[in-house]
């Protein structure tokens, strides 16, 4: 990133607008980011022969995604298959600051004050039931809970 032309934008205001105004200078900014880097991509080999494999090594990542840091960590298997993976979804970061961003407004503005963050609501949509006196914990699939809330028997929960 060292070398794309970028600019970091920011307002005075803390409010929807402000949010707005700044996103769309962003858009500007990264189109201007992705062309500079198109015109000067460096040749050479996109593969490297000869790679060695070894098992249960692990790597983080992490992009600015437009919701802001998207971070996934993952560690591979002796079948040099994927053996862990977590992600962590720009919207798990976000959550908290609507505290302080609803205060003082209106019941009408919160659904414009949280849009306004873009949140993922499927990225953060995820359960995990752990029974502590039988030392296990299931995932519960999000099918699952879809059928219990209609039907409203067998909870999976149980």
């Amino acid at each position: 990133y060292g070398l794309l032309p970028m600019e970091v934008h920011s307002e005075q205001g803390c409010d929807v607008i402000s949010r707005l105004k700044v996103r769309i200078n962003e858009v500007y900014t990264a189109l201007n980011m992705i062309d500079y880097g198109l015109d000067n991509l460096p040749g050479g080999p996109l593969m490297v022969e000869g790679f060695t494999y070894i098992p249960h090594r692990f790597a983080l990542g992490f992009a600015e995604a437009p919701r802001g840091d998207d971070i996934h960590w993952s560690m591979t298997g002796d079948n040099q298959k994927l053996y862990r993976w977590r992600c962590r979804a720009a919207t798990y970061a976000n959550w908290p600051t609507l505290r302080y961003m609803l205060r003082g407004n209106t019941v009408s503005d919160a659904p414009l004050i949280i849009g306004s963050l873009d949140p993922c609501y499927s990225c953060t949509d995820r359960m995990t039931v752990v029974d502590v006196r039988k030392k296990k914990s299931k995932v519960v699939p999000y099918k699952e809970l879809e059928r219990y809330s209609i039907e409203r028997k067998n909870s999976p929960l149980k």
